[in-house]
């Protein structure tokens, strides 16, 4: 067994499809099992974001329960179990689990899944969920060939417009990410002027070829639909949808890596509504997606940020990376714990059909010079 074991779930209409080490188990599932895991997912999640809006009690352990209904889901032939023994006896570092098909099911807070404590606090092997879009889901194709060894270059949008409360720390992130990669492969950029006009312009000049990542510092909103609040020319708000994004904003220059550092930015309705802001930009060629499925605190979410090129700009493959940068977040916090574990999906990985090893960009031999 590698360093890495990825578990791939596909969700069917009465069936789950699960296939690791070359093994393929398709579990039957009923109707009724099928509802309740569903019902039980959205009711804990809207009470527990009810909660959060009220600063009304919520009793934490409901959030371990239902990680724990998700891994029964999945575990009804305790083919899960097995998979999760074989890997700890084989010394696996990283357990990727995949999951498909059938939205209902796919976008259930797989963060949370729990045997008896959450997968996610555990160190060896590390868990990461990932929400799979395949191929023929996508509108537009992209040649998969691997990236040339260089620095990774990451292109950073902060937008914190007037008259949108709270303000930003951006300045903070950016600071805090440059001096965790100091000593590290990575190229890092700054747009300032926070508009979709500055970042097509920016993705436009650059002459070697796409940006390895972009990431989108700023506010996000679901209503009408999932949007970023971007700025305008006069710096007062410009509301971004999805799709307007990854077609005047991205406009042809598709990174392999996006970071929608937004709240709401993963998010999408439960009950097959439009989908998440995540979900469009993956459709539109991107390889991989971060976007917080709820609320995020500004430190919360430059925490995760810094942790997770520190990782990257050391070439760890993307679902590493942010397994890593997850766990190191809250075991150094309490405070983080309660972030980052009992909130239902705050991150969640949305990657097309995968290419390559998955690193955003392999280790350039040499140093290279920082624009």
């Amino acid at each position: 067994m590698s360093d890495t074991l990825v578990v791939h779930v596909h969700f069917g209409s009465d069936f789950i499809q699960i296939r690791a080490n070359g093994a393929v188990e398709k579990v039957p599932v009923e109707a009724a099992a099928r509802t309740a895991v569903i019902t039980t997912a959205q009711t804990t999640i809207k009470e527990y974001y009810l909660s959060k809006s009220s600063g009304s009690f919520f009793d934490q352990g409901r959030l371990i329960a239902l990680g724990r209904s998700l891994f029964d889901f999945l575990d009804t032939t305790s083919v899960v179990t097995r998979i999760l023994d074989d890997a700890e006896r084989k010394g696996c570092k990283t357990l990727v689990f995949e999951y498909s098909g059938a939205d209902d099911l796919r976008e259930l807070p797989w963060e949370l899944l729990a045997a008896e404590a959450y997968l996610a606090e555990a160190v060896n092997p590390l868990y990461s969920p990932v929400r799979l879009l395949w191929a023929d889901e996508r509108a537009h194709t992209r040649n998969p060939s691997p990236p040339a060894p260089r620095d990774l270059s990451v292109l950073l949008l902060a937008a914190s417009p007037e008259g949108v409360e709270p303000v930003l720390s951006y300045e903070d992130e950016e600071t805090r990410i440059e001096r965790s990669v100091a000593q590290k492969r990575l190229e890092l950029v700054t747009e300032e002027s926070g508009s979709l006009l500055g970042l097509r312009e920016r993705l436009h000049s650059r002459v070697d070829g796409a940006w390895d990542v972009v990431h989108i510092t700023c506010h996000g909103t679901l209503h009408p639909k999932p949007s970023l609040i971007l700025e305008d020319e006069e710096g007062g708000p410009d509301v971004v949808d999805a799709q307007r994004f990854a077609t005047d904003g991205l406009a042809g220059r598709v990174p392999r890596l996006c970071f929608v550092s937004a709240c709401h930015s993963a998010e999408s309705e439960p009950t097959g509504g439009l989908p998440s802001l995540a979900q469009v930009l993956t459709r539109a060629g991107v390889d991989h997606v971060i976007g917080w499925a709820s609320t995020v605190f500004d430190t919360a979410a430059t925490d995760f940020a810094t942790r997770l090129y520190e990782e990257l700009s050391s070439a760890a493959p993307v679902e590493r990376a942010i397994a890593l940068a997850r766990f190191r977040s809250y075991s150094e916090s309490i405070a983080n714990l309660r972030r980052l574990v009992s909130r239902p999906g705050l991150f969640a990985a949305i990657r097309r059909k995968p290419a390559g090893d998955g690193r955003c960009r392999p280790p350039a031999p040499r140093r290279a010079a920082r624009s």
